[in-house]
Formats: structure tokens, sequence, C-alpha cells
């Protein structure tokens, strides 16, 4: 009887750590994705402080904005996220090895 007690112990004892692995590599994974959005969100408020601090950078960002026309960049911008995001999602993707 005690052997049999000792063996459940250990069965169960081995599905919670099957268990505990499964959620570290969620958690992990989960993770990177929220460090890397705060990365790109970082990146964009520093650009934001540098364009604000430096008045040749603001001057050519009107230029930009006056030459391309609001409603192009606001097409450009979308284009540019999609395309970032594809690659972030394609870089982030487990590769297979042959």
């Amino acid at each position: 009887m005690k052997h049999t007690t000792s063996e459940s112990l250990a069965s169960h004892r081995e599905e919670i750590i099957a268990r505990i692995t499964a959620q570290r590599t969620a958690f992990a994974f989960q993770n990177e994705t929220v460090i890397r959005t705060l990365g790109g969100v970082d990146l964009g408020v520093s650009l934001v402080h540098r364009i604000k601090k430096s008045p040749v950078m603001m001057m050519a960002l009107v230029a930009v904005v006056v030459v391309i026309k609001p409603r192009r960049i606001f097409s450009l911008v979308n284009t540019g996220m999609a395309i970032w995001q594809t690659v972030r999602l394609l870089e982030s993707a487990p590769t297979e090895k042959l």
C-alpha cells in the first residue's frame, strides 16, 4: 500500500512539473511580445522627444507633411506599420530545423 502511495505521489509530481514547464514557456512567449511592443513605444516616444527638441527636425517634419499631404502620410504610416508588424511576427515565429 505504501509503495502505491509513493508511486501516486511521484506521478502527481511529474504532472505538476509538466504543467509548470508549459506555463513558464507560455509566459515567456507572452512576456517577449509585451517587451517587444513596449520597445516600439519607447522608440516612438524618444523620436517625438528628439523632434520636439530639434528645430531642424521639426521643420523637416513640417516640410514632409506639406509635400506628401496628410492623407497620404496616414496611408503610408498605416502601410509601414503593417509591414513592420508582419516582419516582427515573422521574426518571432519559431523556425523549423530540417
